[in-house]
């Protein structure tokens, strides 16, 4: 059985030791106990904690302030271990390193570590620990804190720590469980690995087979897989009516395109009318014929009204000066030839049939009313300015200011008048040309009711060709949905077999796990047996030799 000594113990800057100071513990005639004696205050219980915190680490400091309150040991604040007078000079830094070394007598090999804690002391913050390990097999410096772990507990497990780590002057206390000292016999007498196992396995079925693998989605896994399956299959069928549908109606399409053609060709062979021809031949006659009209209506208008105007050029507004000027010779002669015959009237109603007392001596009377006639008649003497001398052009005022209008419209110009007559004659021209395509396609009958059956079936194969093209592009469009559909499907199933798979081979790995694990339970209660006989068959040789005595 494998033997574990402390080599060395290396400390700086902890407690009352300023500086580095490295302890050698080589075994002492092949015993693996160390005594440790010196003056109070000298550092014996500093050693006894520097030799648990390296082999701990971190957790070590809880331990101690579990254990040392019930010992008469000095109070031990761990915040404040750092050596006062290397803090003075401004160090910040302690470190503890033990040298841990296993080996076997028999020649079952040894192997040698060297566990490291460094802590830094913070003025307002707790120390920060940075732990390490040195193998002395070349395989480097380990500095994960799992990998550290396990390193300790398979040299020196941190619960057996302070059962071999115990200070005789101050007669401290350690109490360890019932529990604790089974597990720590078991961890020396080697059947500890078997528990780790078997604590490895049930963590590895328990969880990282079921994440790794979703074992526990395996049946889920499965019935998803089945689903999908049948889905396939049911798509693959409809896949495969309406290829087949597709086919139908492609045979179909092609025989209506084939007989459309033959009609085609009998219509071109035949020279039948198109009905559709000659009423499209004869709605655009009428167009042509309403062209006419409307162009004819137009040049009319310009010949009579338009052409004239324009040819009097300069004249218009001469013209029509003479117009206003009758207009305004009329409207004085009208006004003259209304007041000038009431002026006898006039005079009468003013001076004659009056009272007495108002009456005028006849010269009075003379004088006034040759005054007032004279006054009437200088209304229209002399006549106003810019009129005519004479009326000859027209009777009427409401005549010329129609004239008036006329002259002040704008026009056409010549070139305009010159076009609207091209476009009636083109017109007329195509007018002319379709009449004659009309009675050619009205001289023959028999041609005519060939044409009118031979274009009605054209028109029937033209619907049924159209109706059977637009079935097979939906055909083709379902087609195309489907096949991605399936595709998306076989993409999921695919997937989902793979997941199957994992979770199938990870239920095959938690059954195997299982195996491994009720082995691993067995091999450990038969070691235990053997290692009880073992212990009860040294016991008794003991027993004997203390009976001998």
């Amino acid at each position: 059985m494998p033997e574990v000594y402390i080599d060395s113990l290396t400390l700086e800057n902890f407690g009352p030791f300023y500086g580095e100071h490295t302890f050698n513990f080589g075994p002492l005639d092949d015993r693996c106990g160390i005594l440790i004696g010196g003056k109070n205050g000298a550092g014996k219980t500093h050693i006894l904690r520097a030799l648990y915190l390296a082999v701990v680490g971190e957790t070590g400091v809880h331990d101690l302030k579990k254990v040392e309150p019930a010992s008469e040991a000095t109070r031990f604040v761990f915040e404040r271990s750092l050596n006062r007078h290397a803090q003075a000079e401004g160090q910040d830094t302690v470190r503890l390193q033990v040298t841990i070394s296993q080996r076997d007598e028999k020649g079952g090999g040894s192997r040698k570590a060297v566990l490291a804690r460094e802590t830094r002391h913070r003025p307002n913050s707790p120390p920060v620990w940075h732990s390490y390990a040195d193998r002395f097999d070349g395989s480097g410096r380990i500095e994960d804190e799992k990998h550290l772990e396990r390193l300790r507990d398979a040299l020196l497990p941190r619960h057996l720590a302070r059962f071999f780590f115990f200070d005789a002057e101050r007669g401290q206390n350690f109490s360890l469980g019932q529990q604790d000292i089974v597990e720590g016999i078991s961890r020396i007498l080697g059947l500890w690995s078997y528990g780790e196992l078997e604590t490895d396995l049930r963590q590895l079925i328990q969880n990282k087979i079921p994440r790794v693998f979703n074992a526990s989605e395996g049946h889920e896994a499965a019935k998803k897989l089945a689903e999908l399956s049948g889905r396939i299959v049911t798509a693959e069928g409809q896949l495969t009516a309406l290829r087949e549908e597709s086919s139908s109606v492609n045979l179909e399409l092609h025989e209506a395109q084939s007989e459309l053609a033959e009609v085609e060709e009998r219509l071109k062979s035949l020279g039948a009318v198109d009905p559709e021809e000659l009423q499209q031949a004869q709605e655009t006659r009428a167009k042509l014929a309403e062209t006419k009209a409307r162009l004819e209506t137009e040049l009319t208008a310009a010949w009579e009204q338009a052409m004239p105007v324009a040819l009097l050029g300069d004249y218009r507004r001469q013209l029509n000066d003479d117009l206003v000027r009758e207009e305004k010779r009329r409207e004085w002669e009208n006004s003259k030839a209304t007041v000038e015959p009431k002026i006898p009237q006039l005079k009468r109603d003013v001076f004659e049939d009056v009272p007495i007392e108002y009456r005028l001596a006849d010269d009075a009377y003379a004088f006034y009313t040759d005054r007032l006639e004279k006054a009437l008649h200088r209304l229209f003497h002399p006549p106003p300015e810019g009129m005519a001398e004479s009326v000859f052009m027209t009777d009427r005022n409401d005549r010329s200011a129609q004239i008036r209008v006329r002259l002040t419209t704008a026009t056409n110009p010549l070139h305009g008048i010159a076009e609207l007559c091209a476009q009636v004659e083109s017109v007329d021209a195509n007018l002319r040309e379709m009449d004659t395509r009309i009675r050619q396609l009205k001289q023959d009958a028999a041609a005519m009711a060939l044409g009118v059956e031979l274009h009605q079936k054209r028109g029937q194969l033209t619907t049924q060709c159209d109706h059977l093209e637009k079935q097979r592009d939906d055909l083709t469009q379902q087609i195309q949905t489907l096949e991605s559909d399936l595709k998306e499907l076989k993409r999921e199933e695919t997937n989902q077999t793979a997941l199957a798979n994992k979770a199938r081979q990870g239920q095959t790995l938690i059954a195997l796990a299982a195996r491994y694990r009720e082995a691993a339970t067995e091999i450990r209660a038969r070691a235990a047996d053997q290692l009880r006989r073992k212990i009860s068959e040294h016991v008794g040789d003991l027993w004997e030799e203390i009976t001998e005595r």
